[in-house]
C-alpha cells in the first residue's frame, strides 16, 4: 500500500471509531436520562431515529468508498 492509501485507511478507521463512540454515548445518555420513563416515545420520533440510522449506515459505506 502506498503512503496516501495508508493515511486514508487510518482516517477511515478514526471516523469509524468516532461513530462507534458516538453511538455508545447516545445509548448511555438515553439510559441515564430517562430510566423507566412512563411516557412512550411518539411514533414520529421513532421514525426519525430509524431513518437516521438507515441514512447513517448507507452514508458510512459510500463515504468509505470516497475516502479510499
Amino acid at each position: 500500500m502506498s503512503d496516501s492509501m495508508t493515511i486514508a485507511v487510518g482516517r477511515l478507521r478514526l471516523i469509524q471509531a468516532d461513530c462507534i463512540i458516538m453511538v455508545v454515548g447516545c445509548i448511555l445518555v438515553a439510559h441515564f436520562v430517562a430510566p423507566g420513563s412512563s411516557r412512550p416515545a411518539s411514533g414520529f420520533w421513532q421514525v426519525v431515529v430509524v431513518v437516521s440510522a438507515i441514512w447513517s449506515a448507507v452514508s458510512g459505506f459510500t463515504m468509505q468508498r470516497k475516502l479510499l
